[in-house]
């Protein structure tokens, strides 16, 4: 990222576009604005907006272990671990084709679930998932509660779009992409 003596972006980076994996964030410069990162570039009139909280069922889980994870993945769930809050861990199973639906669209760990556990609704927020090495088919999910005025980390993927239409590119110019998340702390 380069930074011309006016404190503007290089014309390289014009029309780069955050997609903060549903987060709503702004610069510091255009706080308060409708249209994300406006300051940076006069041209970018998208509007970035807060995904929905997302639904998912879990259900309790009796058994644990190696031989009980097969059987759980034999019948199309995944097993998994809610944990964190005031509350004690509870091992809890998740349908898999719910589960590979919300990871394939590539901002799972970074989404914010309404988990609907025993009756009760629990705002839960994916912390890890482990993939089977050949196939990959998810093994395990931890989910991690999430309390009102809780603050959590997060890496946000980014996406940079509109390369095509920028000036600097076109002249021979190269986009030297040094992070590909973001950590952001989330209150």
């Amino acid at each position: 990222w380069g930074w011309s003596r006016r404190r503007r972006p290089l014309n390289a980076v014009r029309g780069v576009v955050l997609n903060w994996g549903g987060l709503f964030a702004t610069s510091h410069a255009s706080r308060g604005k409708k249209s994300g990162f406006s300051a940076f570039s006069g041209r970018f009139s998208e509007v970035c907006v807060m995904r929905e909280v997302q639904e998912l069922r879990a259900e309790p889980r009796a058994k644990q272990g190696k031989g009980a994870s097969y059987q759980l993945r034999r019948r199309g769930y995944i097993p998994g671990i809610l944990y964190g809050g005031k509350d004690e861990p509870v091992a809890v199973q998740v349908e898999e084709r719910a589960l590979s639906k919300h990871y394939g669209t590539g901002t799972f760990l970074s989404t914010l679930f309404m988990l609907d556990f025993a009756g009760a609704k629990q705002r839960v927020i994916p912390r890890q998932i482990q993939l089977d090495p050949v196939t990959d088919r998810p093994l395990h999910v931890d989910f991690l509660r999430l309390e009102e005025g809780a603050r959590i980390a997060l890496n946000i993927p980014v996406r940079f779009h509109g390369q095509e239409a920028s000036p600097g590119l076109k002249r021979g110019g190269v986009v030297n992409i040094v992070r590909h998340e973001v950590e952001l702390y989330c209150p």
